[in-house]
């Protein structure tokens, strides 16, 4: 068996790819406290990323595929993170001893982020 990857949405963080003017929210004043940044519109920001050459992104905005190892390794399975507990549970099927199954949300504690409730603003 190949390896496996799990491809998803990326989040943005802070700094790197040349756009560290437009991913402010929150910026260090010179008295070593935080200052508030205005934050562009989600369109500004998207079209700020969009400027750095794929190589040049950190590793939170890079395209995926610069990370996971294309051409490096066999991939036989490659899974959605909007469908991962279906992905999970046909990759511990595929390659997971007898029982193991990937954990639920609730069993991490891992609290529910809302962003489902406004995907569609974007």
């Amino acid at each position: 068996m190949g390896g496996a990857g799990m491809a998803g949405s990326g989040g943005g963080g802070g700094g790197g790819g040349g756009v560290t003017g437009v991913v402010g929210g929150v910026g260090h004043g010179g008295s070593g406290g935080i200052e508030a940044v205005p934050r562009p519109s989600f369109r500004a920001f998207v079209d700020e990323l969009l400027k750095a050459p794929p190589a040049a992104m950190n590793a939170h905005r890079a395209p995926q595929t610069l990370l996971c190892g294309f051409g490096e390794m066999p991939y036989d399975f490659v899974g959605r993170f909007e469908r991962l507990t279906d992905d999970a549970a046909a990759l511990a099927r595929i390659g997971a001893p007898p029982g193991v199954t990937f954990p639920t949300q609730a069993e991490i504690g891992f609290p529910p982020s809302g962003a489902a409730a406004v995907a569609g603003d974007y």
